[in-house]
């Protein structure tokens, strides 16, 4: 599985000195889409964000429930707070799973 995995890189958005939290959040979210329409232009650079925000943290990956915690070991530290954690670990029948089809889900999930 290590050898098909992408390269994740994690960035961290601090919103200090910020007066007015929803318009961060709103140009951030612009950013975001700017920066995957970018992205989709060059083909040779393939980049998906998963999410862009200094309020929450998303994490996508082709992964069982039990190896949730393995493959992201940060949410095992102490100090890890979470308001509600939402996995989504079935794929589809009709196709060969793959990390580009890996659902992120930014605000809610389904099945």
């Amino acid at each position: 599985a290590k050898n098909f995995e992408p390269n994740i890189e994690q960035l961290v958005v601090a919103a200090d000195g910020v007066e007015d939290q929803r318009r961060f959040e709103a140009a951030l979210y612009v950013l975001r889409k700017k920066a995957a329409k970018r992205a989709a232009e060059s083909p040779d650079t393939p980049l998906y964000i998963c999410s862009l925000s200094s309020r929450v943290v998303n994490y996508k990956g082709m992964l069982t429930c039990p190896g949730l915690a393995r493959y992201f070991p940060d949410l095992l530290e102490e100090d890890f707070e979470s308001h509600v954690a939402l996995v989504h670990s079935r794929f589809s029948t009709n196709t060969f799973p793959s990390w580009r089809r890996a659902h992120p889900f930014r605000y809610i999930c389904h099945n």
